[in-house]
């Protein structure tokens, strides 16, 4: 019996199916791009240093938001800080700079405000620019949440 049907599929053509396939689906569509983060940092103040001891305040208020850091950006020349005072709107006080710090021109200084997150009411500092050659540094503070 085996000899018999081997002998039947010796004649046999293999035939191949040339129906057409259906269509593969299609490729997925990607999700569409994140948006960027939401800018996370607020300038909440500008202000010019003089060549002479210079105390300036920067007045932020609760409108302003919650933050969790200062970033302090100098431009134009270095300074000498001496002082530098966060009154938050419950009248506590930080006070990240112990003694005079030298800050680079075209530099930034970021400071963890303690707590998680606080309501800055000002800012005060007492500066001076120290390169008369190089002009007066430009001193700006951002808040970042």
């Amino acid at each position: 019996m085996l000899a018999v049907l081997a002998l039947a599929f010796t004649g046999c053509v293999a035939v191949q199916d040339t129906r057409p396939y259906p269509p593969a689906p299609p490729a997925p569509v990607p999700p569409p791009p994140r948006p960027p983060p939401a800018n996370r940092s607020e300038l909440l103040g500008r202000r010019e240093v003089d060549f002479k001891a210079d105390r300036d305040v920067i007045e932020v208020g609760r409108h302003e938001g919650l933050f969790r850091k200062l970033r302090v950006v100098i431009r134009g020349a270095p300074i000498q800080l001496r002082d530098m005072k966060v009154i938050f709107t419950d009248n506590s006080v930080f006070d990240p700079v112990t003694r005079d710090h030298l800050l680079r021109e075209d530099s930034a200084y970021v400071f963890d405000l303690p707590g998680h997150r606080r309501a800055i009411k000002r800012i005060t500092f007492l500066y001076r620019s120290i390169n008369r050659r190089e002009g007066k540094a430009t001193v700006l503070v951002f808040g970042e949440r």
